[in-house]
């Protein structure tokens, strides 16, 4: 199966650079690198994809903004795969996330909100605007934590936008499954389920 577009959230760097790179080592030819902040390092990873042979496509967004950083992204994704002559989304991988490291008796509403926009809102809404331009028979992947499986008292908001991500993939699964495309999510520490 031929795959030629792929999205990757928080690929300036870390997972998601690595991801991009793995992306342009097996034939991708475009490659959307979303970042944050870091504009050096995207540019340093779209340099490293480009001397692959892979087209690379830089996007910005704050996904602090949820489900207004999802459409940005999903706008600038979709007019960049129409202006490379390519046709809708082959992987669409939403990896960044933050963590908010708080105990209980430390949680605060400002940065709950703020790990639910980035870690559960934007992918979710990301995928929202892009699911009826995915190709049909392709993936949706989602990186995760194993902090939904194991006690992480320190990890409280970190750990249920995780765990509904998690969930909300499977919810969709049976929608995407009728066309062929499967959803998985990856455990930042190496496990994967769905």
């Amino acid at each position: 199966m031929t795959r030629s577009t792929a999205l990757i959230t928080g690929a300036s760097r870390g997972i998601g650079a690595a991801a991009v790179i793995a992306l342009a080592r097996h034939g991708i030819a475009l490659i959307g690198i979303h970042f944050g902040h870091d504009r050096d390092a995207a540019e340093q990873t779209a340099e490293r994809i480009r001397s692959r042979g892979a087209t690379p496509v830089l996007i910005q967004a704050d996904l602090a903004d949820g489900e207004k950083a999802a459409a940005s992204i999903a706008y600038a994704w979709r007019a960049a795969i129409t202006a490379n002559g390519h046709r809708g989304t082959d992987v669409l991988v939403s990896n960044a996330g933050i963590n908010g490291a708080q105990a209980l008796a430390e949680l605060d509403t400002v940065t709950y909100a703020r790990v639910q926009a980035v870690n559960l809102t934007a992918p979710l809404f990301l995928l929202h605007h892009l699911s009826d331009s995915l190709n049909d028979d392709r993936r949706v992947i989602a990186v995760s934590t194993g902090y939904t499986r194991v006690a992480a008292p320190t990890h409280l908001a970190c750990t249920a936008s995780k765990a509904w991500l998690e969930g909300v993939l499977r919810a969709v699964s049976p929608e995407l499954a009728r066309r062929g495309i499967t959803g998985q999510t990856i455990d930042a520490t190496g496990g994967s389920s769905l």
